[in-house]
């Protein structure tokens, strides 16, 4: 059995800055998304779909757009942690190490027409991350482990955006807009082929770096319905891109576990073909009073069209012992993931205590995408439950917002595995019927 105890934090923190006689706003970002600015990170994004800042605007919804009333510009550093602890059959410590990332992010708006049109670009961050777990590697196929390794892992996935924002009356505003994405993705760990005879359940040490770009667009509107009542809605279109760079690394273990002598080190040039999913999302603020407004959102995240599998493509092999193994110097893998739709739910409060000091709160409940019988620890994206709270002090026309996001530990049983890798499948022997099971704890 193995298991997962991972949590997350994200600190926001961005000050203001007066442009052309404007305030600007803050601006943070999560792991994936977390929140569009330091405001929603203190209120665990509640109300993000109905964002009017511009980088909260083209991070959420471009119609947020048509409400910036003058030349404005957004500029925001978040920084981001995560700790686990992982264990199998061999070790009963495994922890995350350095799991952090430090985001700066960016956009600028510019109104045309007497107001009437907002148009605006910026550079976003969906995710920047990197982080190593490290245990000891359980024997696989003929016995064969790496010890005590690294497993190592970073992605950094910016977003630079363009989008326009029209007000259609006084209580209507829409918007769109395109996004070109860049993914650069690292993997350095122990690694079970999956797919790709007749290496399958079969390990070796891999190292893995790749760059690629693709697009997507996104749609809002906003509607006024009363004075103290506002919605939202809006919709991110998928991304698939291939990821290209070079693949290393070196099978020595297996090689000596099957009583292979050779040279077991090798390099390919790599090809992944990732996926991002497509996101709705509908948002609810209300004035309950001029001091106190409460917000909700929800969220449908499309993770199963996106993270069915990742295939992977491995050409130009250099090792002569595993072409003549393989019969070619290409390798085909696709490692199942089988993550599920995400529906996510968002409540947040903000208060002004004074006129120069506001208060806020929120709440989120993000199920894990992620089933059990693919889970590993480079994939333990289990985290479930996410606290916000922060504080904005406004002096003039300069702002200070600062935004903290807190999820408690999770932690993930897996008794059953659809992963080659005879190391697992051992491990799960005692398993009297189908399907998987799972245990979580927060």
């Amino acid at each position: 059995m193995e298991r997962y105890h991972p949590t997350t934090r994200t600190i926001a923190v961005a000050i203001a800055i007066v442009l052309m006689g404007t305030a600007a706003s803050a601006q943070s970002v999560g792991v994936y998304r977390g929140a569009s600015d330091a405001k929603d990170a203190s209120m665990a994004s509640a109300g993000s779909a109905v964002a009017t800042t511009p980088v909260g605007a083209l991070s959420w919804n471009p119609a947020g757009l048509a409400s910036v009333e003058g030349k404005e510009v957004d500029v925001a550093l978040a920084a981001i942690s995560a700790r686990g602890s992982f264990a199998n059959r061999v070790d009963s410590n495994g922890l995350l190490n350095d799991a952090r990332g430090v985001v700066p992010e960016g956009a600028a708006a510019f109104p045309l027409r007497q107001g009437q049109v907002v148009v605006a670009g910026g550079v976003l961050a969906d995710g920047a991350i990197a982080g190593s777990w490290k245990y000891r590697d359980a024997p696989g196929a003929a016995g064969a482990s790496y010890g005590l390794a690294t497993h190592r892992s970073g992605v950094v996935v910016l977003r630079p955006t363009a989008g326009v924002g029209a007000r259609l009356g006084s209580r209507v505003s829409v918007g769109g807009s395109v996004s070109m994405l860049w993914n650069r993705n690292e993997l350095s760990a122990p690694y079970i082929f999956q797919t790709q005879a007749p290496l399958v359940g079969l390990k070796t040490m891999l190292d893995v770096k790749a760059t690629g770009t693709g697009w997507s667009t996104s749609l809002g509107a906003i509607v006024k319905p009363s004075r103290t009542v506002t919605a939202g809605v809006s919709w991110r279109s998928s991304t698939t891109l291939t990821t290209r760079g070079e693949a290393s690394g070196d099978a020595w273990a297996q090689f000596a576990a099957a009583g292979i002598v050779a040279n077991s080190a090798f390099e390919y040039s790599a090809a992944v073909r990732n996926s991002f999913p497509s996101m709705a999302a509908a948002a609810l603020t209300w004035d309950v009073t001029p001091r106190l407004q409460l917000a909700g959102q929800l969220e449908r995240w499309g993770w199963r069209d996106a993270f069915s599998s990742l295939p992977i493509t491995l050409t130009n092999g250099s090792n002569a012992a595993i072409n003549g193994l393989v019969g070619a110097d290409r390798i085909e893998e696709e490692v199942p993931l089988a993550w599920s739709n995400q529906l996510v739910r968002r409540a947040g409060v903000e208060f002004e205590w004074l006129p120069t000091v506001v208060l806020r709160g929120g709440y989120a409940y993000r199920p894990s995408p992620v089933p059990t019988n693919t889970l590993t620890p480079m994939t333990a994206a289990i985290v479930e439950h996410t606290l916000g709270f922060g504080v904005g002090l406004l002096q003039g026309k300069t702002r200070l917002d600062v935004g903290y996001q807190w999820s408690p530990v999770s932690e993930r049983r897996v008794q059953d595995t659809s992963l080659q890798g005879s190391e697992i499948r051992q491990h799960v022997g005692r398993r009297r019927r189908p399907g998987p099971r799972h245990q979580r704890r927060t």
